[in-house]
């Protein structure tokens, strides 16, 4: 069974350096977006974690 799959509509430059990027790491636009999508969630979880650690470390001792 294939994975539903949507449109999203972006600037044709934006498409061409995406067709750019995928086609230097030989992988279709569609797995450099998950790729991209997957690293950005990564990104904002580590961002998050040490954010919530500079918090804890400079929060007064209890």
């Amino acid at each position: 069974m294939s994975t539903p799959t949507a449109t999203i509509r972006v600037p044709a430059p934006t498409r061409d350096r995406l067709a750019a990027q995928a086609r230097e790491r030989g992988i279709s636009i569609a797995a450099l977006l998950t790729e991209l999508a997957a690293r950005a969630e990564q990104e904002a979880a580590f961002s998050a974690e040490r954010e919530a650690t500079r918090a804890e470390a400079s929060a007064p001792n209890a």
